[in-house]
């Protein structure tokens, strides 16, 4: 377990680097989908905290796509 939990801290943490330094993404856009989830959990709002939460997913994932495309090329 302490080995797949270092692996998800360090993937987490490259990933966090490559999302706040690429041109698509900004610190304020970051913020701004994490507070929404953050919301929706408080209001316990289930179905808006999932919504928000693959929202945020989508928008990672396109990034990481967009970055690995970028160094294929």
């Amino acid at each position: 377990m302490n080995q797949v939990s270092d692996l998800m801290g360090e993937s987490m943490r490259e990933t966090r680097r490559i999302c706040l330094y690429t041109e698509t993404t900004t610190v304020d856009r970051l913020h701004e989908e994490h507070e929404a989830i953050f919301l929706a959990i408080k209001n316990e709002s289930p179905d808006l905290a999932a919504t928000s939460m693959k929202e945020h997913l989508f928008n990672v994932e396109s990034v990481l796509s967009n970055y690995m495309r970028s160094l294929s090329e």
